[in-house]
């Protein structure tokens, strides 16, 4: 029953929000319709907040404290934490991504996945077919929420010498929808070191902790389904059966480390936290298994076909895992101010950071005996 429970709650803030994302990416994958040249540029603008996101959120939550657990002293902390898009990703201009086989079709201002439920721009092929106009497609809209959320089950053993171990996870959840299937999980280990000790001063004063934390978190998700068929309208009926679109999905791979320090009241009840730290955080997105991408006919082959479907493929094609899109954030500075509540061995805690121009928020709840 336990395990039911900690899956339910761990799906439903984050899996949710893996199901909503997909459902967009089931979306986006259209303008595959217009060709793999610009493709990889439309997706990669319209899904650079969530892969910058979920990375920047693996940074969330990993200390409460800045005092190091005494020998065996320990902690079992639940955090869930959101990663909040800075306003200008929240918006793309299709008309400076470059596009080389597709024109912008009056407003060129399109939502990235963390922006506004509202339509994107139009998107047409540059190249006409016997002067017929080839069809446009729209880009999806956003979410409509500009955060990226991320939870963690987080334990951490005091060591000799002022050192403490922190071991977090997200047990694999697996989500089985009418359309695709979904599986997610995330791992990352710490190690926070007692810097007061070795500061002659200030080691005699009480009631206060200062230490160095050096982490590493991962996170990935992956799933299958049918995100792309071949339009019938493209293909003469004999070619369809000629397509194969076996093995979709999308597959998320995202990682942070951290280094900083961080200090905190050491007082009954109440106490405050606060550090400052270094922040190298990456993610891929990636589109795997195979996607029909039409070949538009050149205007002397549509008219040596003699047929009205002027978009007829001459040759169909199948593209294997078409899109590969890399998000990283350069060393970024990462600030952070928090408060603590402790009753007997009960811990509660929330906090804000400030990274990458995201603003990151923190909450958990905790069990702790020093």
């Amino acid at each position: 029953m336990k395990k039911i429970i900690l899956k339910l709650t761990l799906g439903l803030f984050v899996a949710g929000f893996a199901c909503n994302a997909y459902s967009q990416l089931d979306d986006v994958t259209k303008v595959l319709n217009g060709g793999d040249a610009d493709a990889q540029k439309l997706m990669q603008a319209y899904a650079e907040p969530m892969g910058k996101g979920f990375a920047l959120s693996l940074t969330n939550g990993w200390y409460n404290t800045a005092t190091v657990h005494k020998v065996l002293g320990f902690d079992l902390t639940f955090s869930a934490g959101l990663a909040n898009a800075p306003s200008s990703l929240q918006t793309y201009d299709a008309a400076k991504l470059g596009l080389t086989a597709l024109t912008v079709q009056g407003n060129s201002i399109g939502q990235t996945i963390s922006g506004k439920d509202e339509d994107g721009p139009t998107l047409v092929p540059k190249d006409q077919v016997a002067g017929q106009n080839l069809p446009g497609f729209k880009m999806p809209g956003g979410l409509g929420v500009s955060f990226v959320p991320m939870a963690q089950i987080q334990a951490g053993i005091g060591l000799p010498f002022g050192n403490e171990i922190i071991v977090r996870f997200m047990p694999t959840i697996k989500l089985n929808a009418s359309s695709f299937n979904l599986k997610l999980g995330s791992w990352g280990v710490g190690v926070k070191h007692d810097i007061k000790q070795w500061i002659p001063v200030a080691k005699e004063v009480p009631f206060w902790g200062l230490s160095a934390l050096v982490s590493y978190t991962s996170f990935k998700a992956t799933s299958s389904g049918v995100l792309l068929t071949p339009d019938e309208s493209m293909y003469y009926a004999d070619q369809l059966n000629k397509i194969d679109c076996s093995g979709q999905g999308v597959e998320l791979n995202a990682s942070a480390m951290m280094f900083g320090i961080q200090a905190s009241s050491d007082i009954p009840i109440i106490n405050v936290y606060g550090g400052i730290g270094l922040v190298s955080a990456s993610s891929n997105i990636k589109l795997t298994g195979n996607y029909p991408i039409p070949v538009h006919p050149t205007p002397q082959e549509a008219i040596n076909r003699g047929s009205s479907k002027f978009l007829v493929n001459t040759d169909p094609k199948v593209y294997k895992d078409p899109i590969d899109m890399k998000f990283s954030s350069k060393t970024a500075f990462r600030a952070n101010i928090g408060l603590r509540l402790k009753l007997a061995l009960l811990t509660i805690h929330g906090d804000i950071s400030v990274c990458d121009s995201y603003t990151l928020y923190s909450a958990g709840l905790g069990i702790s005996f020093r």
